[in-house]
């Protein structure tokens, strides 16, 4: 078998222990996040070390993900794997703890929601995980090349309704629409 499952665990103050969410971040050779997923455990950290580094390596010896379920593995299995044999950087960070008062499905969508990230796991769509992170790749580049800082932003419409826009330049009077298909 090649290269094997290894990672970055960024430090929080998170309390590996308690339940809480989390974020597989792969990152290219020139240091940009080219796929993320957040995910959460009711059972602390064991779940992000433990079923992972299995689930992939398993993936990269070309291994069942279960015996019952032998091509189970999950998008961000795959991606993890072709990281890792591309060579790519893996992070793992937590990113918040989940009180026992706390909707641990809820937590989970915020952070989804916050970093991007497609909340039916990845699945590719409409508006896959993919395509977002080509729309901001578009965006950044857009910046670069105009000289001007445009992102994610929103405007009222002259009779007051709200309109959320993939890009917004706040030096201009400018409005973007990316869409990566």
């Amino acid at each position: 078998m090649g290269a094997k499952f290894a990672y970055e665990l960024v430090a929080t103050n998170v309390d590996p222990t308690q339940p809480l969410i989390y974020l597989w971040e792969v990152v290219d050779a020139s240091g940009d996040v080219s796929y993320r997923y957040v995910g959460k455990s009711t059972n602390g950290a064991e779940r992000p070390l433990t079923a992972y580094r299995r689930n992939v390596n398993n993936l990269l010896a070309g291994r069942p993900y279960r015996n019952t379920k032998p091509d189970a593995f999950r998008l961000v299995h795959r991606r993890l794997a072709e990281a890792v044999e591309a060579g790519s950087g893996i992070r793992l960070t937590y990113l918040c703890n989940v009180a026992p008062d706390e909707d641990i499905l809820e937590r989970e969508r915020y952070w989804q929601a916050h970093n991007s990230v497609d909340p039916a796991d990845g699945l590719i769509d409409a508006d896959s995980v993919e395509q977002r992170i080509a729309e901001r790749w578009i965006l950044k580049e857009l910046s670069r090349t105009l000289g001007r800082e445009i992102a994610p932003g929103s405007r009222a419409t002259p009779s007051g309704i709200r309109v959320d826009l993939d890009g917004v330049c706040v030096a201009a009077p400018t409005v973007v629409e990316a869409w990566a298909h």
